[in-house]
Protein backbone atom coordinates (compact mmCIF):
# COMPACT_ATOMS: atom_id res chain seq x y z
CA UNK A 1 0.00 0.00 0.00
CA UNK A 2 1.20 3.41 -0.86
CA UNK A 3 0.25 6.03 1.79
CA UNK A 4 0.40 9.85 0.74
CA UNK A 5 0.75 12.58 4.24
CA UNK A 6 -0.89 15.93 3.18
CA UNK A 7 -0.66 19.12 5.16
CA UNK A 8 -3.04 21.46 4.58
CA UNK A 9 -1.24 25.08 3.52
CA UNK A 10 -1.63 26.52 7.54
CA UNK A 11 -1.63 23.33 10.19
CA UNK A 12 -3.73 24.81 12.54
CA UNK A 13 -2.63 22.06 15.05
CA UNK A 14 1.32 22.55 14.87
CA UNK A 15 0.63 26.35 14.83
CA UNK A 16 -1.18 26.73 18.32
CA UNK A 17 1.19 23.94 19.82
CA UNK A 18 4.23 25.87 19.15
CA UNK A 19 2.46 29.24 19.85
CA UNK A 20 0.82 27.41 23.59
CA UNK A 21 4.90 26.73 24.48
CA UNK A 22 5.88 30.37 23.91
CA UNK A 23 2.99 32.95 24.89
CA UNK A 24 -0.48 32.76 26.56
CA UNK A 25 -2.92 31.45 24.56
CA UNK A 26 -6.68 32.62 25.10
CA UNK A 27 -9.20 30.49 26.42
CA UNK A 28 -11.22 29.66 23.23
CA UNK A 29 -7.32 28.58 21.82
CA UNK A 30 -6.35 26.57 24.18
CA UNK A 31 -9.66 24.51 23.98
CA UNK A 32 -9.19 24.96 20.47
CA UNK A 33 -5.87 22.68 21.37
CA UNK A 34 -7.04 20.26 23.09
CA UNK A 35 -9.35 19.11 20.57
CA UNK A 36 -7.15 19.42 17.64
CA UNK A 37 -4.53 17.28 19.90
CA UNK A 38 -7.46 14.49 20.60
CA UNK A 39 -8.12 14.60 17.21
CA UNK A 40 -4.62 14.16 15.86
CA UNK A 41 -4.09 11.09 18.49
CA UNK A 42 -7.18 9.80 17.18
CA UNK A 43 -6.03 9.57 13.43
CA UNK A 44 -2.61 8.77 14.12
CA UNK A 45 -4.22 5.85 16.22
CA UNK A 46 -6.07 5.13 12.64
CA UNK A 47 -2.93 5.51 10.48
CA UNK A 48 -1.16 2.85 12.68
CA UNK A 49 -4.17 0.40 12.51
CA UNK A 50 -4.48 0.87 8.74
CA UNK A 51 -0.83 0.08 7.85
CA UNK A 52 -0.56 -2.74 10.66
CA UNK A 53 -4.33 -4.60 9.72
CA UNK A 54 -4.56 -4.03 5.84
CA UNK A 55 -2.16 -6.13 4.12
CA UNK A 56 -3.54 -5.87 0.41
CA UNK A 57 -3.14 -3.24 -2.63
CA UNK A 58 -4.41 0.34 -2.58
CA UNK A 59 -3.70 3.89 -2.48
CA UNK A 60 -4.04 5.64 1.09
CA UNK A 61 -4.14 9.74 1.36
CA UNK A 62 -4.31 10.93 5.02
CA UNK A 63 -5.58 14.64 5.49
CA UNK A 64 -7.30 14.85 1.99
CA UNK A 65 -7.53 18.75 1.22
CA UNK A 66 -9.34 20.33 -1.56
CA UNK A 67 -11.96 22.55 -3.08
CA UNK A 68 -15.22 22.16 -5.40
CA UNK A 69 -16.66 25.38 -6.42
CA UNK A 70 -15.07 27.38 -3.53
CA UNK A 71 -16.00 24.75 -0.85
CA UNK A 72 -13.63 23.06 1.04
CA UNK A 73 -13.17 19.32 1.18
CA UNK A 74 -11.66 17.96 4.51
CA UNK A 75 -11.19 14.15 4.60
CA UNK A 76 -9.12 12.55 7.12
CA UNK A 77 -8.55 9.71 5.29
CA UNK A 78 -9.15 8.57 1.53
CA UNK A 79 -8.31 5.12 0.47
CA UNK A 80 -8.79 4.19 -3.11
CA UNK A 81 -8.98 0.35 -4.04
CA UNK A 82 -9.14 -1.72 -7.02
CA UNK A 83 -13.22 -1.43 -6.70
CA UNK A 84 -14.05 1.06 -4.60
CA UNK A 85 -13.33 4.81 -3.13
CA UNK A 86 -13.57 4.73 0.77
CA UNK A 87 -13.47 7.81 2.71
CA UNK A 88 -12.76 8.17 6.44
CA UNK A 89 -14.07 10.83 9.03
CA UNK A 90 -12.04 9.66 12.13
CA UNK A 91 -13.58 10.72 15.73
CA UNK A 92 -11.39 10.10 19.01
CA UNK A 93 -14.69 10.81 20.98
CA UNK A 94 -14.51 9.96 24.32
CA UNK A 95 -17.98 9.21 26.75
CA UNK A 96 -21.67 8.20 26.52
CA UNK A 97 -24.27 9.79 23.99
CA UNK A 98 -27.17 9.17 22.70
CA UNK A 99 -27.83 9.98 18.95
CA UNK A 100 -31.18 11.94 18.57
CA UNK A 101 -31.97 13.37 14.85
CA UNK A 102 -28.40 15.30 13.68
CA UNK A 103 -27.51 15.59 17.30
CA UNK A 104 -25.33 13.89 19.76
CA UNK A 105 -26.20 14.14 23.27
CA UNK A 106 -24.18 13.49 26.24
CA UNK A 107 -25.98 11.90 29.43
CA UNK A 108 -25.00 15.74 30.84
CA UNK A 109 -26.80 16.80 28.76
CA UNK A 110 -24.32 18.40 26.42
CA UNK A 111 -24.84 17.78 22.40
CA UNK A 112 -22.96 18.81 19.19
CA UNK A 113 -23.40 17.63 15.93
CA UNK A 114 -23.75 14.23 14.15
CA UNK A 115 -20.89 13.98 12.20
CA UNK A 116 -22.68 12.22 9.34
CA UNK A 117 -23.96 15.70 8.58
CA UNK A 118 -20.65 17.00 7.41
CA UNK A 119 -19.46 13.76 6.39
CA UNK A 120 -22.64 13.79 3.65
CA UNK A 121 -21.86 17.29 2.53
CA UNK A 122 -18.27 16.51 2.14
CA UNK A 123 -19.44 13.02 0.20
CA UNK A 124 -21.61 15.22 -2.27
CA UNK A 125 -18.98 17.72 -2.82
CA UNK A 126 -16.52 15.12 -3.51
CA UNK A 127 -18.08 12.94 -5.49
CA UNK A 128 -19.07 16.41 -7.94
CA UNK A 129 -15.30 16.41 -7.95
CA UNK A 130 -14.85 12.93 -8.95
CA UNK A 131 -17.42 13.33 -11.81
CA UNK A 132 -15.49 16.26 -13.62
CA UNK A 133 -12.41 14.44 -12.96
CA UNK A 134 -14.16 11.25 -15.00
CA UNK A 135 -13.90 9.27 -12.37
CA UNK A 136 -16.96 6.70 -11.53
CA UNK A 137 -15.31 4.65 -9.04
CA UNK A 138 -18.33 3.96 -6.44
CA UNK A 139 -17.31 6.05 -3.03
CA UNK A 140 -18.07 4.31 0.32
CA UNK A 141 -18.06 6.89 3.14
CA UNK A 142 -17.71 6.20 7.15
CA UNK A 143 -17.27 7.73 10.14
CA UNK A 144 -14.60 6.14 12.26
CA UNK A 145 -14.71 5.94 16.21
CA UNK A 146 -11.70 4.93 17.47
CA UNK A 147 -11.74 5.67 21.34
CA UNK A 148 -13.00 2.08 22.66
CA UNK A 149 -14.39 4.41 25.86
CA UNK A 150 -16.79 5.58 23.51
CA UNK A 151 -20.15 4.12 23.50
CA UNK A 152 -23.33 5.50 21.27
CA UNK A 153 -27.13 4.71 22.02
CA UNK A 154 -29.82 4.60 19.55
CA UNK A 155 -27.82 4.59 16.11
CA UNK A 156 -29.55 3.58 13.12
CA UNK A 157 -27.70 0.13 12.02
CA UNK A 158 -28.15 1.89 8.37
CA UNK A 159 -25.54 4.97 9.41
CA UNK A 160 -21.97 4.76 8.08
CA UNK A 161 -20.64 4.44 11.79
CA UNK A 162 -17.14 2.07 12.10
CA UNK A 163 -17.37 1.34 15.98
CA UNK A 164 -13.88 0.41 17.60
CA UNK A 165 -14.95 -3.61 18.12
CA UNK A 166 -15.88 -3.08 14.48
CA UNK A 167 -12.71 -1.95 12.79
CA UNK A 168 -11.04 -5.21 12.64
CA UNK A 169 -13.62 -7.00 10.73
CA UNK A 170 -14.00 -4.35 8.43
CA UNK A 171 -9.91 -4.30 7.42
CA UNK A 172 -10.52 -8.61 6.76
CA UNK A 173 -12.66 -7.37 4.03
CA UNK A 174 -11.04 -4.94 2.61
CA UNK A 175 -7.96 -7.60 2.51
CA UNK A 176 -10.21 -10.14 0.96
CA UNK A 177 -11.52 -7.36 -1.96
CA UNK A 178 -8.31 -6.58 -2.50
CA UNK A 179 -7.50 -6.57 -5.97
CA UNK A 180 -4.40 -4.89 -8.14
CA UNK A 181 -4.28 -1.21 -8.79
CA UNK A 182 -5.16 -0.42 -12.13
CA UNK A 183 -3.90 2.86 -14.48
CA UNK A 184 -6.91 4.50 -13.88
CA UNK A 185 -6.51 4.13 -10.42
CA UNK A 186 -3.63 5.72 -10.74
CA UNK A 187 -4.00 8.13 -13.37
CA UNK A 188 -6.83 9.16 -10.42
CA UNK A 189 -4.04 9.92 -7.78
CA UNK A 190 -2.63 11.57 -10.07
CA UNK A 191 -5.22 14.03 -10.81
CA UNK A 192 -5.73 14.33 -7.10
CA UNK A 193 -2.58 15.28 -5.74
CA UNK A 194 -3.08 18.02 -8.15
CA UNK A 195 -6.55 18.92 -6.82
CA UNK A 196 -5.07 19.01 -3.30
CA UNK A 197 -2.70 21.60 -4.75
CA UNK A 198 -5.43 24.00 -5.89
CA UNK A 199 -6.93 23.91 -2.22
CA UNK A 200 -8.64 27.28 -1.99
CA UNK A 201 -7.20 29.57 1.13
CA UNK A 202 -9.66 29.74 3.70
CA UNK A 203 -9.79 32.39 6.62
CA UNK A 204 -8.78 30.71 9.49
CA UNK A 205 -9.34 32.31 13.22
CA UNK A 206 -6.04 32.23 14.40
CA UNK A 207 -4.44 34.01 17.18
CA UNK A 208 -2.27 37.59 16.26
CA UNK A 209 1.42 37.40 17.31
CA UNK A 210 4.95 39.12 16.96
CA UNK A 211 8.30 37.82 16.81
CA UNK A 212 8.88 39.86 20.43
CA UNK A 213 6.82 39.18 22.49
CA UNK A 214 7.06 34.98 22.25
CA UNK A 215 9.70 33.49 24.79
CA UNK A 216 12.77 32.30 23.32
CA UNK A 217 15.03 29.48 23.82
CA UNK A 218 15.40 25.57 22.86
CA UNK A 219 12.19 23.48 24.26
CA UNK A 220 11.25 19.56 24.87
CA UNK A 221 8.92 18.76 22.27
CA UNK A 222 7.67 15.95 24.01
CA UNK A 223 6.32 18.10 27.62
CA UNK A 224 7.25 21.61 26.68
CA UNK A 225 9.65 22.19 29.44
CA UNK A 226 12.41 25.03 28.50
CA UNK A 227 14.73 22.82 31.20
CA UNK A 228 16.99 21.28 28.66
CA UNK A 229 20.42 20.78 29.63
CA UNK A 230 22.28 20.40 26.87
CA UNK A 231 26.08 19.19 25.98
CA UNK A 232 28.09 18.71 22.11
CA UNK A 233 25.61 16.14 21.21
CA UNK A 234 22.70 15.63 23.18
CA UNK A 235 19.67 17.55 24.37
CA UNK A 236 18.11 16.50 27.89
CA UNK A 237 14.81 17.24 28.75
CA UNK A 238 15.70 17.43 33.23
CA UNK A 239 11.57 17.93 33.23
CA UNK A 240 10.09 14.67 31.17
CA UNK A 241 13.69 12.89 30.84
CA UNK A 242 13.63 12.30 27.31
CA UNK A 243 16.77 12.72 25.74
CA UNK A 244 17.74 13.85 21.83
CA UNK A 245 20.18 14.66 19.49
CA UNK A 246 20.92 18.26 19.71
CA UNK A 247 21.27 18.87 16.10
CA UNK A 248 17.76 17.01 15.52
CA UNK A 249 16.57 19.28 18.24
CA UNK A 250 17.95 22.33 16.62
CA UNK A 251 16.52 21.68 13.08
CA UNK A 252 12.96 21.14 15.05
CA UNK A 253 13.38 24.46 16.37
CA UNK A 254 14.24 26.19 12.89
CA UNK A 255 10.82 24.18 10.97
CA UNK A 256 9.03 25.66 14.27
CA UNK A 257 10.11 28.83 13.30
CA UNK A 258 9.42 28.79 9.65
CA UNK A 259 6.01 27.68 10.48
CA UNK A 260 5.19 30.79 12.58
CA UNK A 261 7.19 33.30 11.06
CA UNK A 262 7.05 32.10 6.90
CA UNK A 263 7.74 35.29 5.29
CA UNK A 264 10.47 35.84 7.58
CA UNK A 265 14.06 35.24 6.36
CA UNK A 266 15.94 32.96 7.70
CA UNK A 267 19.18 33.65 8.94
CA UNK A 268 21.85 32.53 11.73
CA UNK A 269 21.01 35.84 13.58
CA UNK A 270 17.49 34.77 13.71
CA UNK A 271 17.78 31.38 14.89
CA UNK A 272 20.05 32.40 17.21
CA UNK A 273 18.18 34.59 19.08
CA UNK A 274 14.88 32.31 18.54
CA UNK A 275 17.33 29.35 20.08
CA UNK A 276 17.59 31.39 23.04
CA UNK A 277 21.38 32.41 22.09
CA UNK A 278 21.95 28.60 24.01
CA UNK A 279 23.84 27.66 21.12
CA UNK A 280 27.18 28.56 19.82
CA UNK A 281 27.08 31.26 16.42
CA UNK A 282 29.46 28.59 15.08
CA UNK A 283 27.54 25.40 15.68
CA UNK A 284 24.30 27.18 14.23
CA UNK A 285 26.26 27.85 11.30
CA UNK A 286 27.52 24.38 10.18
CA UNK A 287 24.08 23.35 10.69
CA UNK A 288 22.68 25.83 8.29
CA UNK A 289 25.33 24.83 5.54
CA UNK A 290 25.07 21.02 5.68
CA UNK A 291 20.90 21.09 5.60
CA UNK A 292 20.17 24.80 4.03
CA UNK A 293 21.76 26.47 1.19
CA UNK A 294 22.67 30.41 1.31
CA UNK A 295 21.34 33.23 -0.66
CA UNK A 296 22.20 36.47 -0.80
CA UNK A 297 20.15 39.96 -1.13
CA UNK A 298 22.78 42.78 -1.18
CA UNK A 299 24.06 43.07 1.80
CA UNK A 300 21.52 40.82 3.24
CA UNK A 301 22.18 36.53 3.37
CA UNK A 302 19.73 34.11 4.70
CA UNK A 303 19.07 30.65 4.14
CA UNK A 304 16.75 28.20 2.08
CA UNK A 305 15.95 24.33 2.29
CA UNK A 306 18.16 22.61 -0.58
CA UNK A 307 15.24 20.91 -1.01
CA UNK A 308 13.34 24.30 -2.23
Amino acid sequence: METFILSESVDVFSFLSYLNDRMKLDNENRQKLVRLRKGDEGEKAFLKMFESLYEGEGILFYNFRASYQDSPIQIDFLFISAQSIYMYEVKNYQGSYVQSGDKFRSLSGSQFLNPSVQLTRTHNHFSHMLKELSCTTPIQPFVVFVNPEFTLYEAPVEDPFLFPGQLSSHFKLLNQRSDTIRKSQQRLVEKLLEESKKEATFERKLPTYHFEQLKKGLICYNCGSFALRNNSKNSLCTSCGRTCSLNDLILAHITEFQTLFPHEKLTRNSLYEWCGMEVGERRLWKLLKSHFKLEKSGKTSYYLRKDD
